[in-house]
């Protein structure tokens, strides 16, 4: 019994030295070499942000002022190198290392650490850092703060471009027009805020196009080939036109004003020439 044992034994240290032979000849056949597992170095030999990075599991170790987000890829885990943290996420900083730790707020969106929320999933509303259904009594609910406050006023936008000069809807047939700019409410206010202020504007205007081009469509564009610039000296031109006419018939007016009292002045002088004559026949006919 003793000797089969020693014979058992005996064969298991063969065993053992030809697998490992068999091994060793595997490696030195392939020329197996060892990748090392971290990377360091900076873009573009790691992701950018990265310090120090590995092929299958991403960035290691992060440059300053930056954050290490970690996030699962199947059964890996892969870190990446952000300057922000995403949502859901905030920032801690210790000393020679920062990373991205999940919020553990019930119902929070965003926060600002472990134990403030600054944004919340609706229907939820921030109040003082947590996130409950609706703001206590007395208190508002600001979109634009994102808290409950006890007094909301109303918030508006910057004022928009001023719109084309119209008048009834056209932009030509006009000497002036009417020109609009706008604004929008960003903020709702509550019932003790201050009320909003004018969303619209008005103010008169001089249209660029005092004919249109075309009366039926109502096109107030400069024909093909001309521009703007072309069209104001048109008008131009039929100013000047129309003053020389005006000047010409105004000339003619006088100028027939002067006849008719030319002709005037001879009509009566002729009647009283021809009064003498008769004046004078008379007196020498009753002399006779």
């Amino acid at each position: 019994m003793i000797a089969i044992l020693e014979q058992s034994i005996m064969n298991l240290g063969i065993y053992r030295l030809l697998v490992t032979f068999c091994i060793i000849h595997i490696v030195r056949s392939t020329k197996f070499t060892r990748h090392k597992r971290t990377i360091i170095g900076y873009y573009p030999t790691c992701p950018k942000g990265c310090a120090s990075c590995s092929p299958t599991n991403g960035c290691v170790t992060c440059s300053p002022n930056n954050y290490m987000y970690l996030y699962r890829n199947g059964m890996r885990q892969r870190g990446i190198c952000t300057r922000t943290c995403p949502h859901g996420y905030f920032g801690v900083t210790r000393k020679g290392y920062s990373k991205c730790t999940r919020c553990r707020i019930p119902n929070c969106e965003t926060c600002l650490d472990r134990g403030y929320c600054t944004s919340c999933t609706p229907p939820f509303v921030s109040h003082r850092g947590q996130c409950i259904e609706g703001c206590p009594p007395g208190m508002f609910y600001s979109e634009l703060a994102q808290e409950c406050l006890f007094q909301v006023d109303c918030e508006v936008t910057a004022w928009s471009g001023w719109t084309a000069c119209t008048m009834n809807g056209q932009t030509c047939g006009y000497k002036y027009g009417i020109e609009t700019r706008s604004r929008s409410v960003t903020q709702l206010p509550s019932m003790n805020g201050k009320r909003c202020p004018t969303l619209t504007e008005n103010r008169q205007c001089r249209m660029l196009l005092r004919k249109c081009v075309d009366i039926i469509t109502n096109k107030s564009d400069p024909l093909d080939g001309e521009t703007p610039r072309d069209w104001r000296r048109k008008r131009m031109r039929e100013r000047r036109r129309k003053k020389k006419k005006k000047i010409r018939d105004r000339r003619r007016k006088l100028r027939r004003r002067e006849r008719e009292k030319k002709k005037s002045k001879y009509a009566d002088r002729d009647i009283a020439t021809n009064q003498i004559d008769a004046f004078h026949i008379l007196v020498k006919s009753e002399t006779d």
